[in-house]
């Protein structure tokens, strides 16, 4: 790229590196996102070790595999997954209250705000909000009645 002499020139030379880099990457194991969704899926509150168990892995090359098909740690994972399950709850019934969205996955109150925020991008109050999207929580509503969906998408 540094002999380019114009903007196609080096837009082409980009394109080369870029493709010669995506043909030599390995696919991710099917293997492990099967495990690490359902690991996902069927706990409202994923324990990494679960995973650890599940796939016969020691963590530290549970967390190598993550980081390169996910982006993410196990841990940040389950934090994000658990405090998604948590907005489908609420988004489900925005009139519950924030210990029934939280269905016990959450160490305290203010455990379960900064992670929901995090994640979700407002407070649970915000959320649950009658003038928040409903977009949002008829989105909710329509997918729990997808019998063919994934469990994983209908919180993800």
């Amino acid at each position: 790229m540094g002999e380019a002499r114009s903007h196609r020139e080096v837009v082409a030379a980009a394109d080369a590196f870029f493709l010669l880099l995506s043909m030599q990457a390995k696919p991710p194991p099917i293997w492990f996102t099967r495990a690490a969704d359902e690991w996902l899926a069927n706990s409202i509150n994923p324990d990494v070790n679960d995973l650890v168990k599940m796939t016969g892995m020691s963590s530290r090359q549970i967390e190598r595999l993550a980081l390169r098909v996910y982006g993410a740690s196990p841990k940040m994972l389950s934090r994000k997954y658990r405090a998604l399950q948590a907005a489908v709850r609420l988004g489900l019934d925005p009139e519950a209250g924030w210990e029934q969205a939280a269905a016990g996955a959450f160490y305290d109150q203010s455990h379960f705000i900064r992670d929901f925020k995090t994640f979700v991008g407002m407070t649970p109050n915000q959320f649950a909000d009658k003038d928040s999207p409903w977009i949002t929580r008829l989105t909710i509503a329509k997918r729990q009645n997808l019998v063919t969906m994934p469990k994983l998408n209908l919180v993800s």
